[in-house]
Order: structure tokens, then C-alpha cells, then sequence
């Protein structure tokens, strides 16, 4: 939700330039911050989450997880 679409809920007037659709990035695991290209996957997989048709027809970048 945009910051207006908030506002509008709450039966407030909305505000310029308050409409764009942010992401939180704050649940990144401690072990992939400041890992090279990190920016790129999330990014990634943002975009395969919000336009899965999209994702569907590109192949989907390598992740590795580590089960330790």
C-alpha cells in the first residue's frame, strides 16, 4: 500500500508525490547484508513475487541456501 492509500483508509486528504509503492527491506537475514549483488536478487525476487507471469517466462537466478 502507498502512503495515500493509507491516508484514504483513514478518511485523510492525500498528499503529492505520496503515492509510490515502497518495499521494507528490514527482514534481511545478518548473513546476506553487504554480500555482493544482494541488492540484485531481492530486486529479483520482488519482482517474480509481484509479477509472477513475468517471472514465469525468465529464468529464475540461482539462490543458495546453506542448511547448517
Amino acid at each position: 500500500m502507498s502512503r495515500n492509500d493509507v491516508r484514504r483508509l483513514e478518511n485523510l486528504t492525500p498528499i503529492d508525490g505520496r503515492d509510490l509503492y515502497t518495499v521494507q527491506l528490514n527482514l534481511t537475514p545478518l548473513d546476506q547484508l553487504g554480500q555482493k549483488n544482494d541488492g540484485e536478487k531481492t530486486r529479483a525476487a520482488l519482482n517474480a513475487w509481484l509479477f509472477p507471469d513475468k517471472a514465469s517466462s525468465q529464468t529464475p537466478p540461482s539462490v543458495t541456501q546453506d542448511n547448517e
